[in-house]
């Protein structure tokens, strides 16, 4: 009599222990212990043409709608701030502009950074560039865009750099090819940034 009630009594005990041990193994994956899916966004920066002024103090530009053109005979690197979030991955370069011009043309165009720091150099460092127009009075609006991104390069540090847009125009020397006919409508920067930073 007392051996069957000791045996009753020890199945529930047993029943117990196997449940304990398979609630501690399917645990993690219901606490959110296990490895956690990291969330990326691409996103996109942009430089108005606008926005890009001469290197020389001296170079004539003016406007025409969202472009920015140099005078007839004048010819200058441009440069153009663009915002870029801390520690995003650039993945894409793209200039905008337009060329119909047989003597002048813009070439140079990059996403360019400068260091910050004290032990930094007056060195650009190039993240991506892209194919410069010709003299062919070709192709009119044009949009040369660029995967190939340095890799020592492509994450952004704003903590030791500044980054910006550059691009060497080159303006036709004579009034019989307009000054319009090279104009910078603006970049694009495109990026990946995970949700942790942005």
């Amino acid at each position: 009599m007392f051996q069957q009630i000791r045996a009753r009594l020890g199945r529930p005990t047993l029943y117990v222990a196997v449940g304990l041990a398979v609630g501690a193994l399917l645990a993690p994956a219901f606490s959110g212990g296990g490895a956690q899916a990291v969330t990326t966004y691409t996103r996109s920066a942009s430089c108005h043409g606008l926005g890009f002024s001469p290197a020389g103090s001296h170079t004539a530009y003016f406007q025409q709608g969202g472009a920015r053109i140099l005078e007839n005979g004048h010819s200058d690197f441009m440069f153009c701030a663009i915002g870029l979030p801390h520690k995003a991955a650039v993945t894409r370069f793209q200039v905008t502009g337009y060329d119909a011009s047989t003597m002048g043309s813009i070439t140079n165009c990059g996403l360019v950074r400068n260091s910050l720091t004290l032990a930094g150099t007056e060195t650009f460092q190039s993240l991506a560039g892209v194919n410069p127009t010709t003299l062919a009075g070709t192709p009119g609006r044009f949009a040369s865009a660029t995967t190939t991104i340095n890799a020592s390069y492509k994450s952004i540090d704003n903590a030791a750099y500044a980054y910006f847009v550059q691009c060497q125009v080159i303006a036709p020397n004579v009034g019989a090819d307009s000054a319009a006919n090279i104009r910078l409508y603006g970049a694009t920067v495109t990026y990946r940034i995970t949700a942790a930073n942005g």
